[in-house]
């Protein structure tokens, strides 16, 4: 909050300053307030879409956007914030073409637009590049689970606990996968 307050104030000093609206979009979104994150880091591209640090950070904003409107029950909205999740996470690409965190960024927000065959390539490509990390193997595993490829799931997500044991949610998915099995004893 008080950066945010600070950041409000330059902006009101010197409303065309992209660093300032940078700064002050990314204090927006990790307070939540996704929407007013997405309106300043929009102004901070227009002034300079030169700066690699605002794409990430706008991406992050609309998927956490898709994510409200999709807890509210509107689709409509959910499914085109998502999508330009997905096209900013291809121009924070563009600037890092091998940014393993990028990467995994772009395959979820495929996987939260429905989209798991390009999930599923995107966060490959992630394990490709950075093979031990636990949230890539996750979501690889929860993007099989969706395709009904359970064994595949079920190595995923067992990488994904033996990476990163503390996770619930891979804890949470890989009892989901065993119900599908029908293996209530696992």
């Amino acid at each position: 909050d008080p950066a945010i307050r600070s950041l409000d104030r330059a902006e009101q000093l010197h409303p065309n300053n992209a660093a300032g609206l940078r700064l002050w979009g990314q204090a927006l979104y990790w307070s939540g307030r996704e929407f007013e994150a997405i309106s300043a880091l929009h102004r901070a591209i227009k002034l300079n879409p030169l700066d690699p640090r605002s794409y990430p950070f706008l991406a992050r904003a609309y998927h956490a956007a898709g994510q409200e409107h999709r807890d509210e029950g509107n689709l409509v909205a959910a499914d085109s914030s998502f999508q330009r999740a997905i096209e900013t996470w291809h121009q924070a690409l563009s600037f890092d073409p091998e940014n393993a965190d990028h990467i995994r960024s772009l395959g979820i927000g495929y996987f939260s637009a429905g989209l798991l065959d390009d999930a599923e390539n995107a966060l490959l490509r992630a394990a490709d590049l950075r093979p031990g990390d636990g949230v890539t193997q996750g979501n690889l595993g929860a993007v099989y689970l969706g395709q009904g490829r359970l064994d595949e799931a079920e190595t995923a997500f067992e990488q994904a606990v033996a990476i990163d044991s503390l996770r619930a949610e891979w804890w949470g998915n890989l009892s989901l996968l065993y119900d599908k099995q029908n293996r209530p004893e696992a």
